[in-house]
């Protein structure tokens, strides 16, 4: 039997499957976590809130906070700039508060924005904003929001105007001496996020499932952490300490144990090409004793490392509502547009500032780096249907 640290349900190899009876769901229903996620209501606002304990936790991110420091300051700046005095408001302690404004005249930024690079920030963000106008609102209201745009803060996140685009994220290095309260004011974080599939990566993607496995707070918001639930019909079983190598599949028999979901896109495929990841009976048995991973889509061999990496995975069709809702967590690969693409890899390169503000550490300025909305809602994945289930149902 496979132990419930390594069991995982299987997306990639779901072929023809042993339906639940309808005992086996008023047993999964019943348990808490069903109960719990069924009555936790769904919410669409996002708040961008400072968390400074969060970063202090991650040991492997040091490196990299250290490589900035090495850094130089950014030079080509015109430090009478309309930008910099906007910036300069908003990091300092006690000087423009969360939720209040500073007007910015897209004028003054013209002058400027050919030689400064904080303007150049500056001037991508006005293009957003007058993008989204334009787009909601029509060429008519682009003139008219033009030339004064408000600019508010929210947490470290600076956000522009009235239809609330965040254009710019501000970052304080990990343990600034300068702010009496960084706390309250600036988030300590890095302007460019690690590469999928790192060591820093995964250490990130724990660190999340500590917090929503121990904190109170994310627990109102319907997280959880009770110990098991029966498994799907079928798992991927892959391997413990003495058989890292291992890759198979399960068939439980309520059997009891945590598991992790993958919510995918199989994409465009040729109609022969999806055959050789497909379970049928005639190498359903050849599949409970080996896998080859090496022969499956890229996608899913990269969702059997993130789960090997964070040492515990998804999907039964048939039975989606349960198999998503109970699952310990759900695996999105909102970046891969079809089963074979993957998602592990290197990321864009993002353009940041390191910018000297007064304080006895500089700070970082980088387009807005929490583009929940672009990168998630916006996703090829989430533009397919059945996936509002999948999301709404998991942790």
């Amino acid at each position: 039997m496979a132990s419930e640290e390594i069991d995982v349900s299987s997306p990639a190899i779901g072929g023809e499957h042993e339906h639940l009876s309808a005992e086996d769901l008023d047993e999964r229903e019943g348990s808490s976590r069903y109960t719990r996620v069924r009555r936790g209501g769904l919410k669409n606002r996002w708040e961008y809130k400072i968390d400074n304990n969060f970063p202090l936790g991650l040991s492997n991110f040091y490196d990299q906070w250290e490589k900035l420091r090495q850094q130089p300051v950014a030079e080509n700046l015109c430090y009478n700039c309309e930008c910099l005095r906007i910036l300069s408001k908003f990091v300092q302690p006690g000087s423009c508060d969360t939720g209040q404004s500073i007007e910015c005249k897209s004028s003054e930024l013209a002058r400027t924005a050919e030689p400064c690079e904080l303007c150049k920030m500056f001037g991508r963000g006005f293009r957003r904003y007058h993008t989204w106008v334009k787009k909601e609102l029509g060429d008519d209201m682009v003139e008219k929001y033009r030339e004064v745009v408000d600019i508010f803060k929210e947490g470290s996140t600076l956000i522009m105007g009235f239809c609330d685009i965040p254009v710019l994220t501000v970052y304080a290095e990990s343990g600034i001496s300068g702010l009496k309260e960084p706390d309250e004011y600036l988030q300590r974080g890095l302007p460019e996020l690690p590469d999928a599939g790192i060591t820093a990566h995964f250490e990130l993607l724990r660190e999340w499932l500590r917090v929503c496995d121990t904190d109170k707070e994310h627990k109102e918001y319907g997280c959880y952490s009770d110990p098991t639930s029966v498994l799907p019909t079928r798992v991927l079983d892959l391997g413990d300490e003495h058989n890292p190598d291992s890759l198979r599949l399960y068939c439980s028999k309520k059997d009891e144990g945590d598991y992790i979901a993958l919510s995918h896109c199989w994409g465009s495929f040729t109609p022969g090409e999806v055959e050789d990841y497909r379970t049928l009976r005639h190498n359903f048995d050849a599949r409970t004793e080996s896998i080859d991973i090496n022969k499956l889509p890229r996608t899913f061999q990269d969702a059997i490392q993130v789960a090997r990496e964070l040492e515990d995975w998804e999907r039964e069709a048939k039975t989606m509502e349960v198999v998503y809702s109970m699952a310990y967590w759900t695996l999105a690969a909102t970046s891969a547009s079809k089963f074979t693409d993957g998602f592990l890899g290197p990321r864009p390169r993002r353009t940041y500032l390191k910018v000297a503000n007064g304080l006895k550490s500089p700070i970082y300025v980088c387009d807005f780096i929490d583009d929940f909305h672009r990168d998630v809602e916006d996703s090829v994945l989430n533009k397919r249907d059945w996936v509002l289930q999948e999301r709404a149902l998991s942790r």
